[in-house]
């Protein structure tokens, strides 16, 4: 699986949670949009567990790493002050 594709599933995981629920599953599954995206990359969508699988196999250095460049990328494109913290 490319690492591009890999760290697009991560960011969904972020956002739907674990690929293993039915809902998330579903999504998944009926998405156009992640059906065009992985055409770009001429592959059908992985199973499950083939996601699961590359998303767990990114280390905490490399989850640190993303972290710290989606940061940058907001402070460069000044989206956020960090003046104030919002936990949801």
């Amino acid at each position: 699986m490319p690492a591009a594709l890999v760290l697009i599933f991560l960011l969904i995981r972020g956002n739907l949670g674990d690929f293993k629920d039915r809902k998330t599953a579903m999504i998944l599954l009926e998405s156009r949009t992640l059906e065009a995206l992985l055409s770009g990359f001429g592959i059908n969508l992985p199973r499950l567990s083939t996601i699961l699988d590359n998303v767990n196999a990114i280390t905490s250095d490399t989850l640190d790493f993303i972290l710290d460049m989606q940061i940058m990328s907001v402070r460069t494109e000044k989206l956020d002050d960090f003046e104030k913290l919002t936990v949801r």
